[in-house]
């Protein structure tokens, strides 16, 4: 589910304990941001993020400029991934992994540790290339996250 924080006005705001007074982020990138999302959300990922069930994400391997750095209110310093993952059962028995990309650069992901059949890998402008290799029975898959979108890893289960 989709959540942003408007002020008067229909401005998109950080947060809610946050004071109004203080700039919000860029207005243009949020929307494009949650077009993307919303589109993958409601389209071709609908059947896991609506009625799949939440699993164990396999592993990613992001660049190191992929750290997002965000400054709390009393000034400290919170460092994470600007990519977020999470993986999904669909009630036909495939999985998909969602990885997103908040940022304003593409993010290159490696996918990590999965077993089974790849079936499709894409975003919501539709199907991306990769790269696919066997490693140790588990798949690895190398890709490349658009800026403000997200890419779906659809995967057959093996017996």
């Amino acid at each position: 589910m989709l959540c942003v924080n408007m002020k008067s006005g229909g401005e998109l705001h950080w947060e809610w304990g946050m004071s109004w007074i203080v700039p919000g982020p860029n207005q243009k990138d949020v929307i494009e941001c949650v077009r993307n999302f919303n589109a993958l959300r409601t389209g071709q990922a609908k059947k896991y993020l609506f009625y799949g069930r939440m699993i164990k994400p396999d592993p990613i391997e992001t660049c190191e400029d992929s750290k997002l750095v965000l400054v709390r209110s009393d000034g400290r310093e919170y460092i994470t991934s600007i990519i977020l993952t999470s993986k999904w059962l669909a009630q036909n028995g495939t999985v998909a992994q969602i990885v997103a990309n908040a940022g304003k650069l593409p993010q290159a992901v490696v996918l990590t540790g999965c077993s089974g059949t790849l079936l499709r890998v894409y975003t919501p402008a539709g199907d991306i290339d990769y790269t696919l290799e066997l490693v140790e029975d588990k798949r690895r898959v190398a890709f490349t996250v658009p800026p403000h979108s997200a890419v779906s890893l659809e995967w057959e289960l093996s017996e």
